[in-house]
């Protein structure tokens, strides 16, 4: 048989629900705080043209699908895609985040980038980012992008 809380233990119950929801907040917005933090290093690093380093924010065996459909699979890879974008004349790459969320462990996020050329090209797409909590923080495990058609002038 259930039994009722009364307006104390309704308002106990209340007060600890409320110091557990705020916990899993704060945790939120730190997850999110790293996460911005990883996502920062990835685009200074990339306009340094420091690939390797690119590559090593991410898993041994991450995978990186570009919005052509070329899949790069582990670090090596994944920064011989960056190396060959920066080769290409793309400098500058600009994020702008949409939507992140933490599960315990994993978190994934959804954007806009922006690839920027020397010449001024500017390619564009959507990107989904699935990331995980090792022992050395968090790191980037898979990376997915779409590309938007650019408007003819």
């Amino acid at each position: 048989m259930a039994r009722r809380l009364g307006r104390s233990g309704l308002a106990r119950f209340a007060f600890v629900l409320s110091i557990v929801w705020s916990g899993v907040a704060l945790a939120q917005a730190n997850y999110a705080d790293a996460l911005t933090r990883l996502s920062a290093a990835w685009e200074n690093l990339y306009i340094e043209g420091d690939a390797q380093s690119v590559g090593a924010l991410y898993t041994d065996d991450a995978i990186y699908v570009t919005s052509t459909g070329t899949i790069a699979e582990g670090r090596e890879q994944i920064a011989g895609l960056v190396h060959g974008l920066r080769d290409a004349g793309f400098a500058t790459i600009e994020f702008e985040r949409h939507k992140t969320r933490v599960m315990g462990d994993v978190a994934y996020a959804f954007g806009h980038w922006a690839l920027i050329h020397t010449e001024g090209m500017v390619l564009e797409g959507y990107y989904t980012n699935v990331y995980v909590r090792t022992d050395d923080g968090w790191m980037f495990d898979h990376t997915g992008s779409s590309a938007i058609e650019p408007e003819e002038e």
